[in-house]
């Protein structure tokens, strides 16, 4: 395969310059691509191929070389080593490292792509895993439909599915450490002891292969005592503890047949054939062994996407939980998580830094153990944890700013200051300086270990089988770094306790009592039976055997008071039938205290006691906790706890107790928060119809900000913002319409207020973050800090290409006061696609009033929708002939309205007067002149704005919008030709976010108010447009030139329409060659009432006027003209691209 690759690999580079160039004194081969070159720049770039036999050199190319910023550097970095190819991103510092013999298809496609057409998406492609993950997980269900089938002892479905996803997952964990020579040394542990079982060459006399595996489980949890267990049937392993078996206890009645495991040759099929084209049952360690587990393969993000894509399908539609590509977690969490560190530094020290990295190269001392300190404190939370995805990006985000100020504080001589106190798993106390430590996986693991995972990030979720996968993906981030069977050992035992994923509802429960509630209106019903007492003092005994270590400890990490006398003391408030806020603020410091205790005590044996405390500490207060808040907010407890919808044992979460240590700082609450909240409107996702009056109860009583239909995501952002701490940061992915629409908007208004928005993304249906799915998107940053006025980055419409390269993003800068002047304390966010064009013409057509009037100047009319449902009032619907002619939305185009007897079906109403007297306000609209449009359309379907006007006695459905009560001042023709333009058409569209047509996006039109004079050219060509589309449809439908004349009156008025809103800027006049050649021609409303000699009369004079216009050279050379200028362009091509 080498061999193979390497052909493969100089037949692609031979058509590219060769340059030689030096790294480190050694003299490498630079190929040369023109794509990557700006002469201009002195920037020369190309691909590094190397074949290296040296592993120091191998290190040096992957981790510490930096190539020069200008001259010739390779941009790719192409490496063969012992059987493995890197590749190297050197300028976004990203690599991956493939085994050459699992190399497949799919893998050299994008290598030969890249090497041959090397633009920038193509070379991101190279490092993006979606098509390793998506195999993967094609693959993986094969197994786990095969597992299912198989399994026997489990009668249940649903818990023999969570029993196998479980034990499909803590395979996966297991195969990954078996990679790092966790099992008895062996990279092919589970194959070897498969083989060893068929052959009867195993000890242990086991039944199955599957009984050989739960002994395994066994020796690997339980032994806690030691490093290692041996013994002749399993070899030498690594005791890892219990957090990674997912399933708890096994049980003897269940068993898995070994024809599920492994057969030979199957791998090499899984290697070469395309997953989808896979015919045979998929084997679970041939799987495992068919994939690749070297680096930026399958790894702890890979075990988070195949949880995540395991949900049904029913259960993503219902509560839109999706896989955020890695792009998107990193992006968010690097610009969260910074700048809040970036803005700590700043206000200490009076500086200006914009970013981490001029903080670390401005060389001050003094600075850099000042960030060292706040990033030790820093508290990030998912409130939607899932599986730890996010919060996964989010200790990467850490790991790398740590190393920076490791490196540059090395750099800079500093000995001391980098310190972190730890226990050994003796619980000694040490003080651990990270300036000693030179193994880099041994200092991330301190880290990861004794920082990050205990006291930076923190993540609730109401699933704990999320949850279980969660705490195994924290397990692989550590295990990244294990290094076993060297001289000396790189590991730590991942304990089955703190760490800050808790299950619960994030929704409902106290925040911060202390913020929430005055100190005396707290008071706690504690109604203690006799057996609870003595249950809480046998907890108490527990606390006393650790007294001497606990006196140490806390003298240790210099913790004021008697920890002993403390405890001593919650057990005496925990005796009292109630207690009040003093009492309660003790119980939450000295539960801080002991969360202090336990963090450095992670490695020690005293760290499950110290757990195991506070666990029953936190139960029995959150049942109090429980009753007090549902008795505040008047919630039925019971019922919560029977709702289906939320079927997990925690209805309620209490945050101030779950996490003393964020609330009861000097800035309560969190720093930063992220994620991907689900979403789905309760009314959608809420089966049945009294738990959904229930939920919709409650949290429109808790939250202050929701109106409309309540959706799961504005909870979450809503509970988010009340969770972030001033100062702190938040940022979340959350579907596109929350830009746009109405129900959102005092949401919107919170932010942009009260807070300073900083960036939006948004990323269109067509671009696809989610597989599978085409929600639209967008990404929201804001900083809570109340701000007069401010400057907000906006990027809309963002194609898949962008999606790849965030941090090019070219955003339009808006200043707030702007944006309010334009859509008002809505705070709509346009959509642009030339952002820095398109806001020059919004602004400048926004100087006209709106649609709805604004005070000093009337709304043009009443905008509302038809009263016939469609689908409610049914039985006012006929295929047959009825009281009168029906008007949906089928029915309805440009300047048309189909009023053909045998038009689409249904096309009557029947039972016309009682309808009315159901709905009196249908008649009060039927009985006017009006203007009517859809009320829903398609977004891919253009233009999206279809008005036309209709008469008098017509029942319209909810399917047509109309408009009524017109201003006098405003001729409905006019109105007409407005809402019909392409202009107008491209204004609607920037703030359209859903198929729906709502009310106030057509309230917030501006429409000109100019004499009726002034309107007549608009009126006449209405006219004419509603003459010749009726003509068409019903008499000339496939006369090529009648459409010919249609598009040419269609274009004219566009071009009045542009001369009238954008004149002054446009400057290319087409009025003053229009108002002398048109004929104000008395045109039926309604041509199935005439007759044909009168129809075609009325056609030659229209075609007399065509005429005169065709042949004025003048007036086509300036409708010419008008669609060259830029901004007409512009508009034209954002919407031939909104699709």
């Amino acid at each position: 395969m080498k061999e193979q690759i390497h052909k493969f690999l100089l037949k692609e580079l031979q058509k590219y310059k060769v340059k030689h160039i030096r790294i480190s004194d050694k003299q490498y081969t630079l190929y040369i691509v023109p794509e990557l070159c700006d002469e201009d720049l002195n920037i020369f770039e190309g691909f590094l191929f190397v074949e290296v036999d040296n592993k120091s050199e191998v290190s040096y190319l992957k981790t510490r070389y930096k190539p020069p910023v200008s001259g010739y550097a390779p941009r790719i970095g192409i490496i063969l080593y012992n059987g493995h190819l890197l590749l190297k991103d050197y300028r976004k510092n990203k690599y991956i490292i493939k085994t050459l013999k699992k190399i497949n298809k799919t893998f050299l496609n994008k290598l030969k792509k890249a090497l041959s057409d090397p633009k920038e998406e193509n070379l991101n492609k190279l490092f993006d895993r979606s098509d390793v993950i998506e195999e993967f997980y094609i693959l993986y269900k094969r197994a786990r439909k095969y597992l299912l089938k198989n399994i026997k002892g489990i009668p249940e479905e649903e818990k023999r599915e969570e029993f196998i996803d479980n034990f499909m997952m803590q395979m996966l964990t297991l195969w990954y450490l078996q990679e790092r020579g966790f099992f008895n040394n062996d990279k092919n542990y589970f194959i070897t002891k498969f083989k060893e079982f068929k052959q009867k060459k195993l000890f242990g006399g086991f039944k199955n292969y599957y009984e050989f595996l739960t002994y395994f489980f066994e020796k690997l949890s339980n032994n806690l005592d030691s490093q290692y267990y041996e013994d002749k049937i399993v070899g030498r392993v690594v005791v890892t503890g219990p957090a990674i078996f997912l399933n708890g206890e096994h049980s003897k009645a269940i068993s898995i047949p070994d024809k599920c495991f492994y057969k030979e040759g199957m791998t090499d099929i899984l290697i070469n054939t395309p997953p989808k084209k896979v015919s045979q049952e998929v084997l679970l360690l041939n799987l495992f062994e068919s994939r690749d587990w070297t680096e930026g393969n399958i790894d702890e993000f890979v075990l988070g996407a195949i949880y995540e894509k395991l949900i049904t399908y029913m259960e993503r539609k219902k509560l839109g939980a999706y896989y955020t590509p890695e792009e998107i977690t990193s992006y968010i969490c690097k610009n969260t998580i910074e700048p809040y560190l970036v803005d700590r530094v700043n206000e200490k020290f009076k500086k200006k830094f914009e970013t981490i990295d001029q903080i670390v190269e401005s060389n001050d001392k003094e600075i850099l153990l000042y960030l060292f300190e706040q990033l030790k404190e820093i508290k990030i939370l998912d409130p939607a944890a899932g599986s730890a995805h996010f919060l996964e990006s989010a200790i990467n985000v850490l790991v790398s700013i740590y190393e920076k100020i490791r490196e540059k504080a090395i750099e800079l001589g500093i000995k001391k200051g980098l310190e972190i106190i730890a226990s050994d798993e003796k619980g000694e106390i040490k003080t651990i300086n990270l300036l000693e430590i030179s193994d880099d996986d041994k200092f991330k693991l301190l880290i990861k270990f004794f920082i990050i995972l205990s006291k930076n990030i923190y993540g609730v979720d109401i699933n704990p089988s999320a949850l279980k996968v969660a705490k195994a993906r924290l397990f692989l981030t550590l295990a990244k770094h294990f290094k076993v069977g060297k001289e000396k050992d790189i590991f730590i035992r991942f304990p089955n306790v703190h760490f800050n994923l808790r299950d619960g509802n994030s929704l409902i429960g106290y925040v911060d009592i202390k913020r929430q509630k005055p100190k005396e209106q707290l008071q706690l019903d504690f109604f203690i039976e006799e057996e609870q007492s003595e249950y809480i003092t046998e907890k108490i005994k527990v606390i006393s055997e650790l007294k001497p270590y606990l006196e140490k400890t806390a003298k240790s990490l210099n913790l004021n008071g008697n920890i002993v006398e403390e405890v001593k003391e919650l057990n005496k408030i925990l005796a009292k039938r109630k207690i009040d806020w003093n009492d309660f603020e003790k119980v939450l410091r000295t539960k801080e205290k002991l969360i202090t205790i336990l963090i450095a005590s992670l490695n020690s044996k005293y760290a499950k006691p110290l757990n195991d405390l506070l666990k029953k500490i936190t139960d029995l207060f959150n049942q109090k906790l429980d009753e007090k808040f549902a008795e505040e907010h008047n919630i039925d407890l019971n019922k919560l706890k029977d709702a289906k919808f939320t079927p997990w044992e925690r209805k309620m979460f209490h945050w101030v107790f779950e996490f003393p240590e964020v609330f009861m700082r000097k800035d309560s609450g969190f720093d930063i928060v992220i994620g991907n909240p689900p979403y789905g409107r309760l009314k959608q996702i809420i089966e049945d119809k009294e738990e959904k009056y229930f939920f919709s109860n409650i949290y429109s009583n808790l939250y202050q900000h929701q109106f409309g239909n309540l959706n799961l995501y504005k909870l979450f952002i809503e509970r988010s913002y009340s969770l972030l701490q001033e100062r702190g940061y938040f940022s979340m992915i959350f579907p596109s319409s929350f830009l746009g629409e109405n129900d959102s908007k005092e949401l919107r208004k919170l932010f942009f207020e009260e807070c300073k928005v900083d960036k939006i993304l948004e990323f269109p249906e067509k671009t696809r973050v989610f597989e599978g799915n085409t929600q639209a998107v967008c990404v929201l940053f804001y900083k809570k800090s109340r701000t007069d006025d401010y400057t907000v980055q906006i990027k809309t419409n963002i194609s898949r290409e962008e999606k790849g390269n965030l941090t090019s993003l070219d955003f339009l800068a808006v200043k707030r006061s702007d944006l309010k002047k334009l859509t008002g304390e809505d705070y709509r966010i346009p959509l642009f696609y030339n952002p820095k064009v398109e806001w020059e013409i919004l602004k400048h057509i926004s100087k006209y009033p709106p649609f709805k009037g604004d005070g000093k100047i009337p709304p043009v009319g009443e905008v509302g929708e038809g009263h016939l449902h469609e689908t409610f009032d049914k039985e006012f619907m006929s295929d047959e002939l009825g009281d009168d002619l029906l008007i949906k939305g089928i029915h309805l185009d440009r300047y048309f309205v189909n009023l053909d007897p045998d038009g689409p079906k249904p096309r009557w109403i029947v039972n016309k007067e009682y309808f009315f007297e159901k709905k009196p306000e249908a008649k009060k609209v039927a009985e006017q002149e009006k203007v009517i449009g859809r009320n829903t359309i398609n977004k891919a379907s253009k233009p999206r704005l279809r008005f036309a006007p209709l008469g008098k006695g017509y029942v319209i459905t909810n399917a047509v919008k109309f408009i009524i009560d017109i201003d006098e001042s405003i001729d409905s023709y006019f109105l007409i030709s407005l809402l019909n333009s392409t202009l107008l058409n491209w204004r609607f569209e920037l703030f359209s976010l859903q198929n729906n047509i709502r009310n106030y996006e057509i309230e917030s039109l501006p429409i000109p108010r100019i004499p009726k004079e002034e309107q007549k050219p608009f009126i006449i060509l209405a006219k004419y447009m509603l003459f010749l589309k009726q003509y068409q449809n019903y008499f000339a439908r496939e006369d090529k030139h009648f459409q010919y004349i249609i598009d040419y009156f269609d274009n004219l008025i566009d071009c009045l329409v542009y001369e009238l809103y954008l004149g002054d800027v446009v400057k290319i006049p087409t009025r003053q060659f229009v108002e002398g050649k048109l004929a104000d021609i008395n045109l039926p409303e309604n041509l199935l009432e005439t007759e044909e000699k009168e129809r075609k009369e009325d056609l030659q004079k229209i075609e007399k006027v065509f005429n005169e216009f065709e042949n004025d050279k003048k007036l086509n050379g300036n409708l010419y003209l008008i669609k060259l200028h830029p901004w007409v362009k512009t508009i034209y091509e954002a919407l031939g691209r909104q699709k």
